[in-house]
């Protein structure tokens, strides 16, 4: 029996909406081999061929989930077109982007989708394939509420089985636009705030060249941006820097180089500037802090600076006066009894300067019963019944003096206070100033 005139084509697909029909063609192969008389070596071969057939269908059908898990995970709308324009795939957010379902999206073109396209847009591309090209072009949306979006297009062609394939890539500009609408809004909005606040901002570049400075900073130095731009390296390190004492700072001692050193803020600095031709020199507040730029590195420091050159002068002329009649001041604060003391009071009690201070420890140095009339004093003391006694102390390195101690209290309520107060040494019939006890 020659079963090969009954066997169904695999091949044929009469009725191509019938997919079930197409499906099972090898199976109605499998059992067309199973009746009597068929050769065996034939019916061999039909299921050999049956199970590559199953085998090439499931790499078949992974490929192809793997493909539209692939493009469906791409963020921008990406569309598949023939030669002609014609669309023959769509991921999901080409489908949410044009507001269509994918069956719907596949009965259009190229230019259904993008009316205002050059129409001879097909014949660029093919150009444009032959040379290996992608063409980018720009597109209007505009959906049925009138809601208009400007879209970026990017389109290649390539060979799928030796048919011409066109894959269009599409991306909303929209957020991009507003987004660099507020990047706009935002700096200009910071220039604003720049030109107006009243403490210097200045950008330095690693060689110390000014970068950028804001009026602040020309109006304090004395100076106009462009000048200050201007100025190379070797001007700009002919400017005197010194620091809170009166001495000399190198370059590396500079808040800005420090900041570019170490790559960490560096922060309320004091020192003086004095440009070559000025008169006096100014003192200033710094801080700096560097800004990395996309290698990690820093590339640039931004220094904020305020102008401290009366504040300065008046605390000079204030320790000068402490100094030369040998009066110390103090302030207490109740809530955690933390003392502030200026650098006088370090040379009456004999201690390093800037060591740290508390009320006990201020109060150790007084003989039991002086130290309890300072307490009493402490505890009475008011805004508007000031204290006054003298006391006795003893030094840390065991001076006996005595002392004239003011005092009155800021503000005072039950739950916490502010007392500030002056101390003279009263042990000679003239003060005499002493040289702080190095630490």
């Amino acid at each position: 029996m020659d079963v090969r005139k009954n066997l169904p084509d695999p091949r044929r697909t009469d009725n191509p909406k019938d997919v079930d029909q197409t499906l099972d063609v090898w199976k109605q192969l499998a059992q067309a081999v199973e009746q009597p008389g068929v050769d065996p070596v034939l019916r061999l071969l039909v299921s050999e061929a049956q199970s590559q057939h199953e085998t090439l269908r499931g790499v078949t059908a992974a490929i192809a989930t793997r493909y539209r898990a692939l493009i469906d995970a791409v963020p921008d709308a990406i569309t598949i077109h023939d030669v002609d324009g014609r669309l023959r795939d769509a991921n999901e957010a080409a489908c949410r982007l044009y507001r269509r379902e994918r069956a719907e999206l596949l009965l259009c073109s190229i230019h259904d989708l993008n009316p205002d396209l050059d129409p001879d847009f097909i014949s660029l591309l093919n150009a444009a394939f032959d040379r290996g090209d992608t063409l980018r072009f720009e597109s209007t949306l505009v959906h049925g509420n009138a809601d208009a979006a400007t879209l970026e297009l990017h389109a290649h062609c390539y060979l799928d089985s030796g048919q011409r394939r066109v894959l269009v890539v599409t991306r909303d500009l929209g957020p991009r636009q507003q987004a660099l609408e507020l990047l706009r809004s935002s700096e200009s909005s910071l220039r604003q705030v720049l030109r107006d606040v009243d403490v210097g901002v200045i950008t330095r570049a690693r060689d110390g060249s000014v970068i950028s400075a804001n009026p602040a900073t020309c109006r304090i130095l004395q100076i106009s941006e462009a000048e200050l731009i201007s100025l190379g390296t070797e001007r700009v390190d002919q400017w005197q820097f010194i620091d809170a004492n009166g001495v000399s700072m190198q370059r590396s001692q500079q808040a800005w180089y420090r900041a570019f050193e170490t790559g960490k803020p560096v922060d309320s600095v004091i020192c003086g500037i004095r440009p070559p031709r000025a008169r006096e020199t100014l003192w200033i507040q710094t801080s700096a802090t560097p800004r990395f730029g996309s290698s990690g590195e820093v590339d640039a420091v931004i220094s904020i600076f305020s102008d401290v050159t009366r504040m300065y002068r008046d605390v000079s002329l204030f320790e000068h006066a402490q100094t030369s009649v040998n009066v110390g001041a103090w302030r207490i604060e109740s809530r955690n009894d933390h003392v502030i003391w200026s650098a006088q009071m370090y040379v009456i009690f004999d201690l390093p300067p800037g060591s740290p201070v508390t009320l006990n420890r201020m109060l150790g140095h007084f003989p039991d019963s002086d130290r309890d009339r300072m307490r009493l004093a402490l505890a009475s003391v008011g805004r508007e019944t000031p204290q006054e006694l003298v006391a006795r102390i003893e030094t840390a390195i065991g001076r006996q003096r005595s002392l004239r101690i003011r005092m009155r209290a800021l503000h005072r309520d039950d739950r916490s206070h502010t007392i500030v107060g002056s101390v003279q040494d009263m042990t000679g019939e003239t003060a005499v100033v002493r040289t702080p006890v190095p630490e």
